[in-house]
């Protein structure tokens, strides 16, 4: 009678700790998320809900990824959300696998309600950046410049755009030229220099973050200097130039739009003064017959695209020929008075 009577004891204070134990019953509603990350099987952003009308036995909130609305395989976010607070942030990154839902559940120190929950099925928002296109018209070796053009297929919420250079096509070693505010394009400026970079990166940039990976392109880098350049005077008088430069085309004329020649002082074009300018198919600038030496020892030929013209010339010297007599010996054969005649 004494065992019995101390089971009964027992059984009845478990029942009594049993009853204690119960978790909410309400629900949350309005559960509300947009995917901020760009990236493809990544999910980030700011979860938002709407309290329970009654939060009796509530204490906190507890969010999950899930499979289905009800909770099903379900791996918590974060973690306890404490009541009061009716938002959560989902990290960027966050990878999506097989879960389909973000599902809310009101909880306690007992645990998380076993009624159904608040949730919302979830759309991951990719960037999809296509037709990126890039056309160098800066016509030196080494210097890029022109216009980058993409384009966003979809609806993501992209707020702006970064263009870098790069390495390769997944942004190694990538050194930011802009962002890109507003629209699809970007003047890359000209004399750009790009040593190792020879790819063109463009990432999509959200409020959150910006994209793991770009959009990207290698680019062609245009040189387009002239060739055979040449210039014999047929000036023959000291200090005076005439005659024509000549040259022949670039090997890559795709972005030229023609030439300016112009006279300087040394190769490098110091102290530069145009003279000409010539269409893509002329090659060759005339100088007149007497035109002063003075201290332009030089022509520089420039390409030039329809952004800008070459920085660095092809140059020839403006080597005066001159000619002139002497040793002159005349004797006058003609013995008339004021008349002359004999060979020179």
């Amino acid at each position: 009678m004494v065992v019995r009577g101390v089971l009964t004891a027992v059984l009845a204070v478990c029942l009594i700790v049993s009853a204690s134990a119960v978790v909410p019953t309400a629900s949350v509603t309005s559960v509300a998320f947009s995917d901020l990350d760009l990236d493809i099987g990544q999910l980030g952003g700011t979860i938002t809900w709407t309290a329970p009308a009654s939060t009796t036995g509530v204490t906190k909130y507890n969010v999950y990824l899930a499979t289905n609305a009800q909770g099903a395989g379900k791996t918590i976010i974060g973690s306890s959300i404490l009541l009061g607070t009716t938002t959560a942030s989902l990290p960027v990154n966050t990878a999506v696998g097989s879960f389909m839902y973000i599902v809310v559940m009101t909880a306690n120190a007992d645990g998380d309600q076993t009624t159904a929950p608040g949730s919302v099925l979830f759309e991951d928002q990719v960037a999809v950046i296509s037709s990126l296109a890039f056309e160098d018209k800066d016509l030196d070796k080494g210097h890029i410049a022109g216009g980058v053009a993409w384009s966003l297929r979809g609806t993501a919420p992209v707020t702006s755009y970064k263009v870098y250079l790069a390495e390769n096509g997944l942004g190694l070693n990538k050194v930011l030229q802009s962002e890109v505010l507003q629209g699809t394009t970007y003047a890359i400026a000209v004399d750009t220099a790009y040593t190792t970079h020879t790819y063109i990166c463009v990432y999509a940039v959200s409020s959150l973050a910006m994209s793991s990976s770009p959009a990207a392109i290698q680019f062609y880098d245009v040189d387009s200097p002239v060739r055979n350049l040449a210039f014999t005077d047929l000036d023959l008088d000291v200090g005076q130039l005439g005659g024509t430069i000549s040259w022949v085309a670039p090997s890559d004329t795709v972005e030229v739009t023609g030439y300016v020649v112009y006279r300087s002082t040394s190769a490098a074009a110091a102290g530069r003064d145009q003279i000409g300018t010539s269409a893509v198919g002329t090659l060759a600038q005339n100088v007149p017959e007497n035109t002063a030496l003075g201290t332009y020892a030089f022509y520089n030929v420039y390409s030039k695209s329809s952004l800008a013209v070459r920085t660095a010339p092809v140059s020839v010297s403006a080597f005066d020929n001159v000619a002139k007599a002497s040793n002159i010996v005349f004797q006058d054969l003609d013995l008339d008075t004021n008349e002359l005649g004999g060979l020179v």
